[in-house]
C-alpha cells in the first residue's frame, strides 16, 4: 500500500476564521450572507515535537494529541490552558504493548486506541491498557484510519468501520477486488452479548464509486448525531445523510456540497485496475476529510487539491520548498450547512497554517493545529488555534 500512502500525503492525510457579531455562532436569517472563519484565540503546549490533535472530550475540556507520523507511540492530553495532563508512551514490549497502534480518539472521556492486533483498547490514567471492544474476526484496514473506526458505543452495542477480510482480496487488489469492496457496507454493529452483527451504510447509488470504473480507495467519514449519520468517502463532491430507526440505519438523501474547482483523480476502467495508482502518482486530489457538528450547523471540511500545472509552477518556483508552497496553496474550506442540511456556504476558507481542523469544543470553538513550516518564525511549543465562525 506504499503507493496509497504517497496518494494519501500528496492530497490527503499531509497527515477550521471574518468578522464574528458576537462571541457565539451566528443565530440571525443567514440567507445570503457570507461566512467566514477567524482565530479568536490560541493554546500553546510546551512540546517540541510535531503533534497531530485527535479528539476532544467536552467533560474535561481536554484535548488527545498524537505523534505525527504513521502509528501512534505517542498520546498526550491537555487541558485548555495547554497544560500537559498527562504524556503516555505506548510500548512496543511488556504487559502494555501494542504493535500496531493505528488510531486514537475519546470516547465519552476515555482514550481509545485501535491496534491491528489488539482491537479497540483503552488507555487508562496509571498508563495500563485494557480490553475496550473487539471486532468480532480477523480482519485489517487498508491504512491506519486518519479518525478512530470506533465510532459508537451504546451499551453491549459498538459501531465501528467495517473492515476488510482475507476473502475480500479476491484477486489481490484486482478487478473484483474493488467491485466487491464498493459494494461493502461501510458500517458494522456488533451486539458483545448475543454475538449478533449487522451491517449498514452501503455507498448510495449517486458516488463515484457506483459508476462502474475504478476511482482508487475510499477513506470513509463517519459522524453520528443523535439518529443522523453523516458519510463522506473522502473523494466523493457529496456527503450522504442516513437515518437510523427501529429497522437499523436507512439512506435518507445525498448532500450536494456544491464544490467548485475540486481535482479529482483519474479513473481506469475496472479491467485496469492495477493501472490507477501509477496513473494518479504525484496527483494531488482534493478531499473532504472532517465533519464538525456545531450547535447550529454543521461544517463539512475540505481541500480542493492542485492540478499538475499548478503542482509544477511550484516545483520550479520554489525548487527547495515545494511541499511548504503547496502546503499553503492547498488550503483548507469548508462548506457550511444548516440543521437541515441544506448548503448555506461552500467557499469557506480557513486562515492560513490551519492544519486538519477536526474539533469543535464545548464553547462551539473550532480547534486546529497550527502547522509552523508554514511559518518564518520558528517556536518552542505546538499551537491549537480556536475558531469563530462569523457572518458579514
Amino acid at each position: 500500500m506504499r503507493s496509497f500512502y504517497t496518494l494519501l500525503n500528496g492530497g490527503a492525510f499531509i497527515i477550521i476564521v471574518g468578522l464574528a457579531l458576537s462571541c457565539n455562532s451566528p443565530k440571525e436569517n443567514t440567507a445570503y450572507r457570507n461566512f467566514s472563519i477567524t482565530i479568536r484565540d490560541s493554546i500553546n503546549i510546551d512540546h517540541l515535537d510535531p503533534l497531530h490533535l485527535k479528539g476532544y472530550d467536552p467533560e474535561s475540556d481536554n484535548y488527545l494529541l498524537s505523534n505525527a507520523g504513521i502509528g501512534i507511540r505517542q498520546i498526550l492530553r491537555v487541558n485548555g490552558n495547554g497544560a500537559v495532563i498527562a504524556n503516555f508512551t505506548i510500548p512496543e514490549e511488556g504487559p502494555n504493548a501494542l504493535l500496531n497502534p493505528g488510531s486514537t480518539g475519546f470516547l465519552k472521556d476515555a482514550i481509545v486506541i485501535y491496534d491491528m492486533e489488539k482491537g479497540f483498547v483503552q488507555l487508562n490514567p496509571d498508563h495500563s491498557i485494557i480490553p475496550k471492544a473487539q471486532v468480532p474476526y480477523p480482519h485489517n484496514y487498508l491504512f491506519f484510519p486518519p479518525h478512530l473506526p470506533l465510532i459508537k458505543q451504546n451499551g453491549e452495542e459498538i459501531y465501528y468501520l467495517k473492515p476488510l477480510v482475507d476473502e475480500d482480496f479476491i484477486d489481490g487488489m484486482g478487478e473484483q477486488f474493488y467491485r466487491n469492496y464498493y459494494n461493502k457496507p461501510l458500517l458494522e454493529k456488533h451486539n458483545t452479548n448475543t454475538n449478533e452483527t449487522r451491517q449498514f451504510l452501503e455507498i448510495p447509488t449517486q458516488s463515484i464509486f457506483k459508476d462502474g470504473m475504478n476511482h482508487g480507495i475510499y477513506v470513509p467519514v463517519i459522524k453520528n448525531k443523535g439518529n443522523d449519520w453523516l458519510v463522506s468517502t473522502w473523494f466523493d463532491p457529496y456527503v450522504f445523510l442516513f437515518k437510523e430507526n427501529d429497522e437499523g440505519i436507512t439512506f435518507e438523501k445525498t448532500i450536494d456540497l456544491q464544490i467548485s474547482g475540486m481535482i479529482n483523480f483519474q479513473s481506469v476502467a475496472m479491467k485496469n485496475s492495477e493501472q490507477f495508482f501509477n496513473i494518479n502518482e504525484g496527483k494531488r486530489a482534493g478531499n473532504i476529510n472532517v465533519i464538525l457538528f456545531m450547535d447550529d450547523y454543521t461544517l463539512i471540511v475540505y481541500r480542493k487539491g492542485l492540478t499538475e500545472e499548478e503542482q509544477k509552477e511550484v516545483k520550479t518556483n520554489f525548487p527547495n520548498q515545494a511541499e511548504i508552497e503547496m502546503e499553503k496553496r492547498d488550503a483548507y474550506y469548508a462548506v457550511l450547512l444548516d440543521k437541515d442540511y441544506n448548503v448555506l456556504d461552500s467557499n469557506v476558507k480557513f486562515p492560513l497554517g490551519v492544519h486538519f481542523p477536526n474539533v469543535v469544543n464545548k464553547d462551539n470553538k473550532v480547534v486546529a493545529l497550527k502547522n509552523p513550516n508554514l511559518f518564518d518564525v520558528e517556536g518552542n511549543h505546538v499551537t491549537l488555534y480556536k475558531m469563530e465562525l462569523g457572518f458579514e
